[in-house]
């Protein structure tokens, strides 16, 4: 099981390898699987405090964890603004409907649907075409 997961030992925490998902780690060395943190979206992942604390060490090894990864991105077109934003899908979204993306897309990305575009993609550095 610990096989599955990357310890984190300066924030006691434990990260799934696979979900990306963080969870607190317990006496036994086990990870609490009912208290887990999306590491892309959870406030509690992404506070300074929370990153000011993880270890040089934990922090190359969140490092290469994420490079490992094979992440997925949304790029939207903003017409409001003009602007073309790019942002990693967590991976329960890889394989997400168009429904459920746009979801995500309005709700906790926070884009009004009817002013965008939208587009997947592997390549971070991909072009948007006319």
């Amino acid at each position: 099981m610990k096989d599955n997961y990357l310890e984190l030992h300066s924030v006691g925490c434990m990260v799934d390898k696979k979900t990306l998902v963080v969870y607190p780690q317990m006496n036994d060395g086990t990870p609490d699987l009912n208290c887990g943190a999306d590491i892309f979206k959870d406030s509690n992942i992404d506070s300074e405090e929370w990153k000011e604390n993880l270890s040089t060490l934990d922090r190359i090894n969140v490092d290469k964890l994420l490079k490992s990864t094979s992440f997925k991105y949304v790029w939207i077109l903003d017409y409001s603004d003009g602007q073309a934003y790019c942002f990693s899908l967590p991976p329960a979204l890889y394989t997400a409907d168009s429904e459920k993306l746009e979801d995500y897309i309005s709700q906790f990305l926070l884009f009004s649907l009817g002013n965008i575009s939208w587009m997947l993609s592997n390549n971070i550095n991909s072009k948007m075409s006319k």
